[in-house]
């Protein structure tokens, strides 16, 4: 039991709520970016990080958070950062200083209502206001919605850490995906994250409408829903895989993406999409094959069944050679070409 005492009189408030946030704010430092500096993702960065920006409130709180301490009036800062974290800072309201700080969001064992493997289970993050996010602050995976849009971003929550919603439900497969994809890297070739320095990972999933695709652009990873016609959510344990090698490719071989070198990097990410899938427990030689409607997926085993090479030079190749990338002919056949490399991939693993 604690010990209820009286607190003596009105303490002074001699800072506003504006310089308190202010204070918070350079505590955490750079944490508060939560991507890189880039034109690109500001919008993003702005709307998830106003999104916890809770208007600073007056407390009394223990100095230096020790129980029996003298009570310290404060300003309470909230404010999400990349960690993710939920900082909560408590800053004097007379002085200014850092009274009590600590991460408000404790990861807990969740689970979700995927599109494509049924119920899963995941590692998720509670706030103190009991809500849950599809955050995992262990493997640093930070999963958010698009809701249809290229510049609107929103947290996935539910208040009883089973997102079973239809609109969560996308949202489940890739926060899914990539916990395999960073378990996979991390089990089979020792690597931390795709830089092999912990980075967070950022999913932005429902990214604007009926989107036919998904990518990574160098900060986060981003995943349509579909036509609905030709293609549903882009969101199935390979193609989260692939989306994440991706991001390895770019931190170590660096491969341009256009001609031969655009290629290999696509075939790189098919390699290690199917690796992760057959990780996860289901092993084939079709990529996306979850959310293709009426298309026929690639084929690592027959690429011929797209139309795509299974050697170089062969009946399918695309030529490169005076070829001038652009987006209509797939810079020069970054994914038809890449076949030669996924049936290398597949003869090297089943033989022939």
């Amino acid at each position: 039991m604690g010990t209820l005492r009286q607190i003596e009189g009105l303490q002074p408030v001699t800072i506003t709520k504006d310089k308190a946030y202010e204070i918070a704010k350079n505590h955490i430092g750079n944490q508060y970016q939560l991507f890189k500096d880039i034109e690109a993702q500001e919008a993003l960065a702005t709307s998830l990080n106003n999104s916890y920006n809770i208007t600073p409130e007056l407390v009394y709180v223990e100095k230096d958070g020790r129980v029996e301490a003298d009570y310290i009036l404060c300003y309470k800062v909230s404010i999400m950062t990349n960690q993710p974290a939920l900082n909560l800072i408590y800053v004097n309201a007379n002085t200014g200083a850092i009274e009590m700080y600590y991460n408000g969001i404790h990861s807990v064992n969740g689970s979700g209502n995927s599109l494509y493997r049924g119920t899963v289970n995941i590692t998720t993050a509670k706030r103190s206001n009991t809500q849950y996010f599809l955050h995992d602050s262990t493997r640093k995976i930070f999963t958010i919605d698009a809701q249809s849009t290229t510049n609107s971003f929103f947290e996935f929550q539910d208040s009883f850490n089973t997102f079973r919603k239809d609109n969560e439900r996308a949202g489940v497969d890739v926060h899914y995906g990539m916990t395999k994809s960073l378990d996979y890297f991390s089990t089979k070739h020792g690597r931390n994250s795709y830089d092999n320095a912990g980075a967070k990972v950022v999913n932005v999933v429902h990214y604007d409408n009926a989107y036919d695709n998904a990518f990574w652009n160098g900060v986060a990873m981003y995943y349509g829903d579909g036509n609905g016609n030709s293609f549903t959510h882009w969101v199935g344990v390979d193609i989260v895989g692939h989306e994440f090698t991706h991001a390895v490719v770019e931190k170590t071989a660096g491969l341009v993406y256009r001609h031969e070198s655009g290629a290999i990097n696509e075939s790189i990410a098919d390699i290690f999409g199917s690796s992760i899938q057959a990780f996860e427990g289901r092993s084939n030689w079709t990529i996306g094959e979850d959310n293709y409607i009426t298309r026929t997926p690639r084929n690592m085993d027959k690429p011929e069944r797209r139309n795509h090479p299974a050697a170089h030079g062969d009946a399918n190749w695309r030529a490169v050679v005076g070829c001038v990338p652009t987006d209509n002919n797939d810079q020069c056949g970054v994914h038809s070409n890449s076949g030669v490399g996924n049936f290398w991939f597949h003869i090297l693993t089943d033989g022939k």
